[in-house]
């Protein structure tokens, strides 16, 4: 059952950005059903996080590259949002794996709503800069 789904809304106009992004709701939508099914246990939940940590990386990287080469203006700021959410997430992740109390569910609504604002907001703001520049990557 998908609890994050895409929708046109969060369309960048750049085809490997919004696969990217399905992507990231894929993995989330995983580690949701995972939660949410309780028969997966601990292992494969570490495994769907690295997935999604992971995941992310790459995708800021690919990101930060495509700001790079465009001269976005406001990439620092942007950057340090990506730094500041792999850390956060990474925190979390290790609380998880340490055997700490973290709440899954917790976890899935912030990586969403992080998403989404990040899509909508940030994300949008640097595709006019890029779009020109990339064809069809």
């Amino acid at each position: 059952m998908a609890l994050f789904r895409w929708s046109e809304k969060y369309c960048t106009q750049i085809p490997a950005i919004d696969s990217q992004h399905k992507n990231l709701f894929e993995i989330a939508n995983k580690l949701h059903d995972a939660f949410v099914e309780k028969h997966e246990g601990d292992e494969i939940i570490s495994k769907i996080l690295e997935e999604l940590v992971n995941y992310t990386q790459y995708h800021f990287n690919f990101e930060e590259k495509l700001m790079k080469e465009n001269r976005y203006p406001h990439y620092d700021s942007h950057h340090k949002k990506h730094v500041d959410l792999i850390k956060q997430v990474n925190e979390m992740v290790s609380d998880y794996k340490n055997g700490h109390k973290i709440e899954l569910s917790e976890l899935l609504v912030f990586v969403i709503e992080w998403l989404q604002e990040h899509i909508l907001g940030d994300d949008m703001e640097y595709c006019p800069y890029v779009m020109g520049s990339t064809g069809n990557i």
